[in-house]
């Protein structure tokens, strides 16, 4: 009886470690993520001046992650290709539909939508900075849908009362956010070479004739190369 109990048990903490496992990856277990030759795509990057405006890009390389319902994270490098990413420069980011069905996502306050890490050549985990650490706060507490979560600081078309989404596409895809330089959200200390993981998730729908609700997409973790 005994035995069974301890049995039992192992059982038990496994099936909890397992699920823990698929509910709560963390970017450290990532995988590699695919660099890919995109020239045949036109993005749409945000405009600098702050505003909702965009501007045409032919996008020469890109990181995406890997696919989570049918959607992938892609994030552009400030370079002509996406081997590294300067630690002092924004990262426009955006997503990809993985088929022909065209999407909404609408992204999240960076306490609820993002999770970061970054560590040096010699694996060293890098500290975030007051800014960084806010990322992924609250990144295990999304269950459901939680209108608190999402980021209202810019509504479509200058409407300040919707939060932010964006359409995505599978042939004409749009970068329309912008991800802080690395180094306003990591400690760097010296120059180097560091990798920086950057899990995303989101709300999103199918754009449909009919209504659909929102759903969490979680999407595995893009992994860039960044120089300081």
């Amino acid at each position: 009886m005994k035995t069974t109990i301890i049995l039992l048990s192992l059982c038990l903490i496994g099936s909890l470690n397992m699920l823990a496992a698929l509910t709560n990856p963390v970017p450290e277990n990532a995988d590699s993520p695919v660099t890919t030759n995109t020239d045949r795509h036109i993005f749409n990057l945000p405009a600098l001046d702050g505003t909702t405006n965009t501007i045409p890009f032919e996008l020469s390389g890109g990181v995406y992650s890997k696919p989570c319902s049918n959607i992938y994270s892609v994030f552009q490098s400030s370079i002509d290709d996406a081997s590294y990413f300067p630690a002092n420069k924004s990262i426009p980011f955006g997503f990809i539909s993985a088929t022909n069905y065209n999407y909404e996502v609408y992204i999240l306050r960076s306490e609820y939508g993002y999770r970061i890490l970054c560590k040096s050549e010699a694996g060293e985990q890098v500290k975030p900075t007051r800014l960084g650490a806010r990322y992924g706060a609250k990144y295990d507490e999304l269950k459901e849908y939680n209108n608190n979560a999402l980021d209202w600081t810019v509504g479509n078309g200058n409407n300040a009362n919707r939060p932010f989404w964006a359409m995505v596409y599978h042939d004409q895809p749009s970068l329309t956010r912008i991800f802080p330089p690395p180094d306003q959200l990591f400690n760097f200390d010296k120059p180097g070479k560091y990798t920086l993981w950057i899990e995303l998730q989101c709300f999103a729908r199918p754009y449909l004739p009919y209504p659909s609700n929102l759903y969490i997409v979680r999407l595995p973790a893009a992994k860039l190369q960044v120089i300081k």
